[in-house]
């Protein structure tokens, strides 16, 4: 193992703002490795194998910090297959603000990190190695409704015969993120990208990046005045890599979006020749042949207690050999002072008849148990389950997390919802769960469908400030009779 870590087997989960969690050579191979639902909370020279799991997962938590950190999937599939476990995501970051990670390395993860409705994201030194997907995962790093965020000083290398790529850098819904400084090589997706902008991502900036080895398209947006400044394409490839034939034809600049720019770049060895550029905005597009160019050299983490961006290595670093474990506990500070909570909410179970439970303005945990339930979470971050019986269930305001238990269920989303997170929506069978919601919202179910994003492992559904989630749902798994219209 690392000098000075301890070998440890036993899941994390933090328990007050500010803990901090170091020195650790952690092995986990069912769940979550490190779960973090406290601010503040800083990650440092860890070592992470997970399996069956995530490696960090920061939820509903602010300015948490990891740093100087190795994370490996310990259980990679093998081939370009594609990863079958969705939650192998080497950190997964949601509703969770001012995120920072820096001389952080992801190998064999199905996503590296991802972003969800975490404004401020700051990520540096970034290092990756051969992601598994499953579609549409696959990514270095993405953006989803995070505006404000920065990834720098990064490199990801994907081998085409052991990976399973999207987009290596993704950005969805997330305006004025800036990509800089890194090396992108290998991306064997017949339809993905090197950096790829999406949805209302509006004043996005990427430069000095470089693409390599590109099977679909190098740099693309679909997003308004977004610009591509210094950035340059080696070797792209419009053939088969093992997953199919590029969907684009090799394109290396797309600018399907309004008001976007090109400016100072160039491109090596295209496959496709005469398929450079292309798009609403490509008449203005600043991009010259560059026949002799060679691309910069990507970035290396070295965990030694330092951590430098010029070593001229992309390997990954070698994985530990596990030693006996010792049962020592994480290292951490003195927990920092928490304020008194301001109010506090309802924790209540049903019985076996059909009731109506609501809660209160604060965070709500209600139980239907047995029977027919409504569940009213009103405000505050609620936690409902509905139980057994075909019950309804309304989070309010808030971030609400919501189970529904056997039967056939009705999850409400309306407007003023804030984020609802639908953690088993039930797709099939005659019995299968719906989403209620109205005609206000959505006018039809083709309206719905054009808001609706797949995620990761999730789909995502936004109505203005409103997104509800469905865990381990993709958008193609949905039907009509899966909403209700009111």
């Amino acid at each position: 193992m690392p000098a000075g870590q301890t070998y440890s087997t036993t899941p994390i989960r933090t328990t007050y703002d500010g803990q901090v969690i170091e020195n650790l050579d952690l092995w986990v191979s069912d769940g979550d490795a490190i779960r973090v639902e406290n601010d503040n909370v800083i990650i440092r020279n860890v070592t992470i194998h997970h399996a069956d799991g995530n490696g960090i997962v920061v939820e509903d938590a602010s300015g948490v910090s990891v740093q100087n950190s190795l994370i490996v999937n310990s259980d990679p599939p093998t081939g370009n297959g594609g990863e079958t476990d969705p939650e192998t995501t080497g950190i997964r970051v949601v509703n969770a603000p001012n995120f920072t990670a820096s001389h952080v390395t992801l190998q064999d993860s199905g996503t590296g990190i991802y972003l969800g409705q975490s404004p401020g994201a700051k990520l540096s030194y970034i290092e990756g190695h051969d992601f598994h997907g499953p579609f549409p995962g696959g990514q270095l790093v993405q953006f989803f409704q995070s505006p404000n965020g920065s990834l720098s000083d990064f490199s990801v290398t994907n081998d085409p015969g052991h990976s399973h790529v999207e987009d290596n850098v993704s950005i969805i819904d997330s305006q004025n993120v800036t990509i800089a400084n890194g090396v992108i090589d290998g991306n064997n997706s017949p339809s993905g990208a090197g950096v790829m902008f999406e949805g209302n991502s509006q004043g996005g900036h990427v430069q000095n990046v470089d693409v390599i080895h590109m099977s679909n398209g190098g740099f693309s947006s679909y997003s308004d005045d977004v610009s591509f400044v210094d950035t340059r394409s080696f070797d792209n490839d419009a053939g088969d890599q093992g997953r199919g034939v590029s969907l684009s034809n090799g394109l290396i600049w797309n600018m399907t979006g309004h008001n976007v720019t090109v400016e100072d770049s160039t491109y090596t060895d295209p496959g496709v020749p005469n398929n450079i550029v292309w798009g609403t905005s490509s008449a203005g597009a600043d991009v010259t042949a560059a026949p002799s160019a060679t691309p910069m050299t990507p970035i290396h983490n070295v965990f030694d207690g330092t951590a430098t961006g010029s070593t001229p290595v992309a390997t990954p670093a070698p994985t530990p050999v596990a030693t006996t474990p010792v049962a020592t506990p994480p290292v951490a500070t003195a927990p920092a002072a928490n304020p008194a909570p301001s109010g506090t909410g309802i924790d209540r179970d049903g019985t076996a008849a059909s009731e109506t439970m609501t809660g209160s303005r604060f965070a709500d945990d209600l139980d239907g148990r047995d029977g027919n339930d409504t569940l009213n979470g009103l405000a505050g971050d609620d936690r409902l389950y509905g139980g057994a019986g075909n019950d309804r269930l309304d989070g309010g305001s808030g971030t609400d997390h919501l189970w529904g238990g056997a039967g056939a269920d009705r999850f409400v989303f309306k407007a003023g919802n804030g984020t609802d997170w639908v953690e088993d929506f039930q797709t099939a069978g005659r019995g299968h769960d719906v989403v209620e919601l109205s005609k206000a919202m959505f006018s039809s179910f083709n309206a719905l469908l054009s808001a609706a994003h797949d995620v990761g492992p999730d789909v995502a559904i936004t109505s203005g400030a409103d997104t509800l989630w469905l865990a381990d749902v993709h958008k193609a798994d949905l039907s009509a009779g899966h909403f209700l219209f009111v």
